[in-house]
């Protein structure tokens, strides 16, 4: 149901809420309530929103519960219930259950918890011992996971009371350790922008702004190695990894790169204040991806393995995992369990909301796997009905039509190759209008359309071009084999199988 208004917004709440959510609810509204007459009430028009497929307006919910389409007791009803529904939400009990969280998402509400407790404690009830227990309690706390908007306000609270009881010397102290905190808090939102201005980089630039992206890391590596060094918060650490990271991905340097993703890891795993799943997942993820580029799959595959184990089953995290996996497996031969993750991937797919385009490349995936077994029959089937990569027309949709020909040469159907040949053809005309096929590409094309000409004769084919496929095995800019890209079925390789077999 697709509710998106300020009047429905209550409904959409208690909808999205999972069913021991709403018993911790029902049991609220009976057991605590201030006003037992409205509890039933509320029940009711709890029950009255959670029902209706459709969103219910103020005026239908008033009219079913009091009579008359707008009366200030509905108003007052619908205030209480959903005071009630957002206290619920953050009991105790549904902040644990929260399984898939990590300890400091868990600790982060807790504190703000305890912070209110104390402070309705010392208005309500400020000579209980108790008091003083729990913003000691709260500052050992948000020191552990450097909270420090908390432990500075925390601090506050102390200077005002423990600080001032004690006199000068110690308020000053006091005073003293929540400027620390103050400054510390800002290097971690220096920290944060510096991050999230380079996701807006990374998500709203194009491919020509390349080497603004570079300008930008390489810039602010700097400044966070400076926030790092001169405040040792983990945070800050963390946020200057993550750049060095991405910017040794960027300049190509993947030994620097895995480095760099194992200080990752280390300061991750080792700062409860900094460690989610989520964080040192992806450090594995792309530190499996550096692994296949230096071509050393064995540790990739484990990389991807561990990764995998730090997400959410089905979540796009985990899809992610499972694709470096299965391109692992890849690089090792390991076809059948290429295979099989192949079919995980598009399995996965039906409970998530992946893009057309994604599942598009799990399908490719899968024909990829089935031609390199053999299956000629199957593959040519599922490259033909792929329809969602033509969203990519120089990239994944090149691999599915150069893979389209391949397959009919496998199966001997001459004439359906050199017709998918002509139809690369007029594909590249089309696509360089808008944006050109890479060098490495339009190669391959001019290589296919010799073998072609020359009825597929493989060795005449060899001789012709064999300059073009001794650049197509280099490392040459532009022309080298891209580990990670759409060509799974490397095309010199196969070209020389069949001219030794032919």
């Amino acid at each position: 149901m697709a509710i998106r208004t300020k009047d429905h917004s209550l409904q959409e709440l208690l909808q999205a809420m999972n069913p021991q959510e709403i018993d911790i609810l029902r049991h609220y509204l009976t057991a605590f309530g201030s006003r037992k007459e409205a509890e039933p009430l509320s029940l009711r028009l709890m029950d009255m929103l959670l029902k209706s497929k459709d969103p219910l307006s103020d005026a239908i919910c008033s009219k079913k519960l009091y009579g008359k389409a707008k009366d200030n007791r509905y108003e007052k009803l619908k205030s209480r219930l959903k005071q009630k529904v957002l206290d619920s939400l953050i009991n105790d009990i549904n902040i644990e259950r929260n399984k898939d969280w990590d300890d400091i998402e868990l600790v982060t509400i807790k504190l703000r918890k305890k912070l209110a407790q104390y402070y309705f404690l010392s208005l309500s009830k400020p000579n209980q011992a108790m008091i003083q227990h729990l913003l000691d309690e709260i500052i050992q706390v948000a020191k552990k996971y450097e909270s420090y908007q908390v432990l500075a306000e925390a601090l506050k609270f102390q200077k005002y009371t423990v600080g001032f009881r004690k006199g000068a010397t110690t308020y000053n102290l006091i005073n003293q350790e929540i400027k620390k905190y103050e400054l510390l808090q800002q290097s971690v939102n220096q920290a944060n922008d510096l991050y999230y201005r380079m996701l807006l980089i990374q998500n709203f630039s194009s491919n020509v702004e390349k080497s603004k992206y570079r300008k930008y890391l390489k810039k602010n590596i700097l400044i966070l190695k400076q926030l790092y060094n001169n405040t040792k918060s983990s945070s800050v650490g963390y946020f200057f990894f993550l750049f060095e990271r991405n910017f040794y991905g960027l300049e190509n340097d993947y030994n620097a790169a895995s480095e760099t993703c194992f200080n990752l890891i280390e300061i991750l795993t080792n700062n409860p204040a900094i460690f989610r799943k989520q964080r040192i997942g992806s450090a594995y993820l792309f530190l499996s991806q550096c692994k296949i580029e230096l071509d050393e799959n064995e540790d990739s595959l484990q990389y991807a393995k561990k990764g995998k184990l730090y997400f959410p089953v089905k979540s796009d995290n985990y899809l992610s995992a499972l694709e470096i996996e299965f391109r692992a497996n890849q690089s090792l031969q390991k076809i059948h369990d290429a295979f099989e993750i192949t079919n995980d991937l598009i399995q996965n797919t039906q409970f998530t909301k992946a893009s057309s385009l994604r599942q598009g490349i799990y399908h490719y995936y899968h024909a990829c796997t089935l031609f390199q077994i053999k299956n000629y029959p199957a593959c040519i089937k599922s490259f033909l009905t792929n329809s969602a990569l033509s969203q990519d027309k120089t990239g994944w949709d090149f691999g599915l039509r150069y893979m389209i020909i391949l397959s009919h040469i496998e199966l001997e159907h001459y004439d359906l190759a050199t017709n998918a040949v002509e139809a690369l053809r007029k594909h590249i005309e089309r696509s360089d209008r808008e944006k050109p096929i890479r060098k490495r590409d339009r190669m391959i094309y001019q290589i296919l359309r010799t073998l072609s000409e020359h009825s597929f004769n493989f060795k005449e084919t060899l001789r012709i071009e064999r300059t073009k496929l001794d650049k197509l095995e280099s490392q040459v800019a532009h022309l080298k084999w891209e580990r990670l890209g759409h060509e799974l079925v490397r095309f010199e390789q196969w070209l020389l199988r069949k001219a030794d077999s032919h």
